[in-house]
């Protein structure tokens, strides 16, 4: 037996996390020895049970930590003796991994399975009970073997849970009991008497006293009305009730063909409570060809359903195959059902099922659209024909307002609709975005014969404010249908400007037309409005919104010259929107110089903004403005604008011979007009001293300026004017109160106005300054402050430290939010491009070896007595004193040290030891990116990285690298310890000068091979750094080769919150959040590769709910070729997607391995998942 020492720390967490879960004094005392290994497993059957149901949050952490240890196997057999399936909330932080431990007895498995979770409602769904057939390794025999252990200590809902799953997978196809084998037909007769037993709780359960009677009349197929009928249904009992009623309905349907009892059970739960029973069905089946959807329209014969109420039913949960089957049969009964007011009781069970109201009107507009594409002659003598009566619609439009009788009476067609101008504001108050009064109309006009009414109402959808407007056509000529209808009722043009905003605001989610496409309806429409009623169009757009401002300029544009005017009245406009539009326009206009000139000369700083923007620009482009900016420099008093002068004219002076002003002279011009004022928030504190170099105290004007050089910038930067004044200065000292300067910024609430101030700080703020960024960083995003964040993150990489760069890196390859870690890369591409060399290339450069020369050792000098440390090729750090004994640890300074020799060592090894750690962190994933990614190296800078640089030496010897002529490998060979190379055989390897080297993929090798060098590296006790010959191993199948879409995890059912974290954790990031905030894709891209892999699921709102998901389809793409942004309706569709066949093997590969990776907490699938994905071919 195992033997534990009693002392041992493990059994002593043990005994505490028992202490924490109230475990009685009896069952630790039968524990103690069990967990020693002094008793064997014959003792768990005298533990007293109990249930673990309400406990504290650090029970399953400490439960996890446990669950690591070596007696892992007998802590969970004690806790499941006690527990039972209870237990699942103990393991909650580990409970797949251990429900997928095979040590444990798989029944026990299955019981925590079962009682975790959402399962714990009774019933499971299609997506759990496959699930149940997975962890029985899909075969029917095994979970045949679970039932008597279920039955003799769990009880009858496990076992019946087994029972159903077992005789759906073992007879799918089978029309009545003669088809099972005579073994299997004495496990139905318990399957039917566990469920009998069932509804007999429920019964007594309801307090129903002739329980047996019912359950025999059950059982013989004698079940009368009038005893059905005393029963009832379920809706007046508990929640408990209704799970345990849906529980005995589904479980009884799933094999109701091999049971005639079976099936005397579901036509019983029908007579109780149809509707009830009915929604027990909807989700009972294996494969969706079993579910009664599709299998269920003479399901009203065969379980005695009434018609009517299956088809509200049938119309409720859109089940358009039984609908058309009824239909045929029950015509008078399918036109019964068109009335909503009769859905109260199917209502009632839909609320049970989804908690909350089902729609009856939906649901009776199925029905009508059905009967119209069925039985169009019966549709047309029904409804057709029949005189509308629009109240009802009336009463849903207009809101409860004071002056709700007009809009009435203008929707009845009895006012003009300028009577309602002056109250516009009180509708749009009172319809509040006008959801329901859209979707109202939507659903109705389908079915309304008369247009001038529904012209009518969307016209008052528009006077009240409605951003929830559905086109009947989503085209630019189903825009300009809506504004004809607009413009035929009468309604001004003010308004019909306002349809446009509410139409483009809403974009595709709210109105089902993308903003591009209503832009495109709307200015051919208004453009014929400028030509026929130009001034009533102009007065209209001058009191438009920044949308309808937006589209004047659009419409403006295309006749500019005759337009000049009105597009120059827009320099003013503070509307980004509207801005950019305009600039746009100006930038191909210039013929205006003359107009851009005095508009320069505007009292207004936006008109002047403007101006100086345009002659940027034209100036970029080889204008001559020098003059006239200057002119105008000398006037201008408005920082922002000053500034953007300076910026201009930093392009004309850049290559003048001019003589540089003195550094006073650069104090007095930057402190021309005032502009200190601007730094008062600074100096209402005082700062630390700073000193020149000289040793005079710096003036406070001197420091100001070298912040004000700063401030002034338009874009932030390194500013040649401050390091020039900088350079006069005390280093550590303006580092000093630089530092101060950022701490005051942050205490004022880090005003995104004065970014500036993260770069003055970063720049000269020395190595203080990276720990107060770096904090920054992880707490900004979360406060929905990712654009001062991105800043951050752009001024750290200019932080003349290598540590700065290198926490830059890491950020751009693994960073929570896609704009951080954006920024990163932006700021690194910069960088790189400067120096003339790839990203990856500055990446290799800035690598540390942490002080440690190439025999991987580092010095550290206390004066007395000196410390050697190693870096081991686990990465681990070891110290030698100077007798060459190994100590634990790097000791503090002692009294015979030399102190300040002493001091700076011992600091010195604890920033080692921090930087160490974040390197090896950094350096993991870079080489995770090079193995998935194919990073390849030159002889030259793969000896540079790998064996002149200590730290990634350790990495380069435990990894198994390759030569390569372009895609194809070559030669595999391994760095020894020695400087030497090694083949798998372990013969010596000599690299080519011309060499292409990379990380070698286990997909390229033959399991031969892998097995070779896993030898090699087990003989050496050799630990890979990153997983690389144990990788899974994923290629395109035969059948998938020629499609675009790849489907392995199509309809795997994940929690949102979930599918981001893991998507993300792993370079992914969210796609083109579009309208409402809803976005359906993920993707990465690997620019090295050229490729990229897009993500499709069901869906989701950017925040996250908790909700379940469905995951789609993955498909691959170069890199590049779809836009991403918010409002973007882009994706990789039939032209842009590759063909799997054609996607490399070893990247295909590990996209599968990440994906398989997010798939694995699936419990569930949707299995009618392909219709509601638009696959590609």
């Amino acid at each position: 037996m195992m033997m534990i020492n009693a002392d041992n720390e493990q059994v002593e967490e043990v005994l505490e996390l028992f202490e924490k879960l109230n475990i009685s004094t009896q069952n630790r005392t039968l524990a103690i020895p069990y967990m020693k290994g002094e008793t064997g497993d014959e003792v768990l059957d005298q533990f007293e049970p109990m249930r673990f149901a309400i406990i504290s949050h650090e029970i399953p952490q400490q439960a996890e930590k446990l669950m690591n240890t070596s007696f892992q196997t007998r802590l969970f057999n004690v806790l499941y003796a006690i527990g039972h399936g209870s237990c699942a909330n103990v393991f909650h932080r580990c409970l797949s991994e251990v429900i997928e431990n095979k040590t444990f007895a798989l029944y026990k498995r299955f019981v925590l399975w079962m009682d975790s979770g959402e399962k714990t409602t009774y019933t499971l769904t299609p997506g759990q009970r496959q699930n149940m057939l997975k962890m029985a390794q899909n075969s029917p025999e095994v979970l045949k073997s679970l039932v008597e252990p279920l039955l003799g200590e769990e009880g009858q809902r496990y076992a019946l849970n087994v029972l159903s799953v077992y005789f759906s997978v073992k007879y799918p196809n089978a029309d009545s009991a003669s088809d099972m084998i005579q073994e299997d037909a004495a496990l139905m007769e318990i399957y039917e008497n566990l469920l009998l037993g069932v509804l007999h709780v429920w019964l007594v359960q309801k307090g129903y006293g002739a329980h047996q009677q019912v359950v025999d009349a059950v059982r013989s197929g004698q079940l009368t009305k009038n005893m059905a009928d005393s029963v009832g249904g379920c809706n007046k009992g508990k929640n408990e009730l209704w799970m345990l009623f849906h529980f005995i309905g589904s479980t009884a349907y799933l094999n109701f063909r091999l049971s005639d009892i079976l099936r005397n059970i579901v036509r019983a739960c029908v007579a109780f409570d149809a509707n009830e029973a009915l929604f027990s069905l909807n989700y009972a089946y294996m494969e969706e060809s079993q579910s009664i959807k599709a299998a269920g329209a003479e399901y009203d014969e065969l379980f005695g359903i009434d018609p009517e109420t299956y088809i509200r039913w049938a119309a409720v949960t859109e089940s358009t195959p039984i609908l058309k089957r009824q239909l045929a049969k029950h015509p008078e009964c399918y036109l019964r059902a068109l009335n909503a007011k009769q859905y109260q009781a199917v209502s009632r069970s839909y609320r049970h099922q989804y908690w909350h109201e089902c729609d009856a009107e939906g649901a009776v507009l199925f029905l009508k659209d059905l009967l119209k594409q069925e039985n169009p002659a019966l549709y047309q003598q029904v409804i057709g024909s029949k005189k509308p009566n629009h109240e009802r619609m009336i009463s849903e439009l207009v809101p409860n307002v004071v002056h709700a009788d007009l809009a009435k009476e203008y929707l009845r067609g009895k006012c003009a609709v300028s009577a309602l101008y002056p109250y516009e504001a009180e509708y749009v108050e009172g319809m509040q975005f006008g959801y329901h009064p859209s979707n109202a109309l939507y659903k109705y006009q389908r079915h309304c014969n008369d247009q001038e009414f529904i012209n009518r109402c969307k016209v008052f959808l528009v006077i009240g404010g409605c951003c929830y407007m559905k086109l009947d056509r989503r085209t630019a000529n189903g825009v300009k249908e809506l504004f004809a209808v607009l413009d035929g009722e009468q309604l001004d043009m003010v308004h019909q400007i306002s349809g446009f905003s509410l139409l483009y605001k809403g974009g595709e989610y709210y109105t089902g037309c993308a903003a591009s496409t209503v832009l495109e309806g709307a200015e051919e429409v208004f453009a014929e409005y400028l030509r026929t009623k130009r001034q009533e169009t102009l007065d209209a757009f001058s009191q438009a919104g920044a949308e309808g401002r937006y589209l004047a300029l659009r419409v403006l544009q295309k006749n500019a010259a005759q337009n000049k005017q009105e597009i120059l009245g827009y320099a003013g406009d503070s509307s980004k929107l509207v801005k950019g539009a305009l600039l746009d326009i100006l930038y191909e206009q210039t013929a205006w110089a003359e107009d851009i000139k005095i508009l320069l000369q505007a009292k207004k700083a936006a008109q002047r903004e403007t101006a100086v923007q345009v002659l940027t620009h034209w100036q970029q482009k080889g204008g001559g403005f020098n003059d006239v900016l200057l002119q105008a420099m000398d006037k201008e008093k408005n920082a922002k604008v000053l500034a953007l002068m300076q910026a201009a004219l930093n392009i004309e002076e850049s290559g003048s011979d001019s003589k540089p002003l003195s550094e006073q002279e650069l104090v007095e011009q930057v402190h021309r007009g005032g502009r200190k004022r601007s730094l008062a928030w600074a100096y209402a504190t005082p700062f630390s001293a700073v000193h020149q170099t000289t040793g005079e105290e710096a003036s406070e004007a001197y420091l100001q300026a070298v912040l004000l050089c700063y401030a002034l910038q338009e874009k932030g930067g390194v500013n040649k004017n401050a390091i020039l004044l900088a350079k006069a200065l005390n280093t550590a000292e303006l580092a000093r109160y630089v530092n101060e300067l950022f701490d005051k910024w942050m205490e004022a609430g880090s005003d995104a106005r004065k970014r500036w101030v993260l770069y003055a700080a970063s720049i000269h703020g020395g190595e203080e300054i990276i720990q107060k960024l770096q904090h920054a960083l992880q707490e900004w995003p979360q406060m929905a402050r990712g654009a001062i964040a991105a800043e951050a993150v752009k001024a750290l990489a200019l932080n003349p430290s290598p540590r700065a760069l290198l926490l830059v890196d890491s950020i751009a390859r693994k960073f929570k939010f896609r704009q951080i870690k954006n920024a990163a890369g932006d700021a690194l591409e910069f960088a790189a491009a400067e120096l003339g060399i790839t990203r990856e290339e500055l990446s290799d450069r800035i690598v540390p070896n942490l002080g440690f020369d190439e025999t991987m050792q580092r010095t550290f000098d206390y004066g007395e007595r000196t410390f050697k440390v190693m870096i081991t090729p686990a990465l681990d750090l070891e110290v030698y004193d100077q007798s060459g004994k190994k100590v634990k640890n790097l000791p503090a300074p002692g009294k015979k040290d030399d102190e300040t020799k002493a001091a700076a060592a011992y600091d010195a090894f604890k920033q080692m030891k921090k930087q160490l750690k974040t390197t090896v962190s950094s350096q993991k994933a870079r080489l995770e990116y090079a193995l998935s990614a194919k990073r390849e190296w030159s002889v030259e800078a793969w000896t540079n990285l790998f064996v002149k640089n200590p730290l990634m030496h350790q990495f380069a010897i435990g990894l198994i690298w390759g030569v390569y002529e372009g895609s194809k490998l070559i030669h595999s060979f391994r760095y020894m310890e020695d400087g030497t190379f090694n083949t798998q055989d372990e013969e010596e390897f000599t690299l080519p000068e011309q060499a292409r080297i990379s990380l070698v993929h286990p997909i390229e090798l033959t399991d031969e091979e892998k097995a070779a060098w896993r030898e090699q590296l087990s003989d050496y006790e050799i630990t890979q750094p990153v997983r690389q010959l144990d990788r899974e191993i994923y290629n395109v199948t035969k059948e998938e080769a020629d499609h675009r879409s790849m489907v392995r995890f199509g309809g795997c059912i994940v929690n949102d919150r979930a599918l981001n974290g893991k998507l993300t954790g792993l370079g992914w990031y969210h796609g083109s959040v579009q309208d409402g905030g809803f976005f359906d894709t993920y993707y990465r891209e690997d620019t090295e590769l050229g490729m990229g892999v897009e993500l499709h699921f069901s869906g989701n709102a950017i925040v996250g709910y908790y909700e379940k998901v469905t995951l789609y389809d993955a498909r691959f793409y170069k890199a590049g070729t779809v836009e991403r942004g918010s409002y973007v309706y882009d994706e990789a569709d039939q032209k842009k997607a590759y063909r799997l066949k054609e996607v490399p093997p070893r990247y295909f590969s590990e996209i599968v391995l990440q994906l398989s990776q997010v798939a694995a907490s699936s419990e569930e699938r949707d299995e009618n998942w392909k219709k509601n994905a638009e696959l590609l071919r």
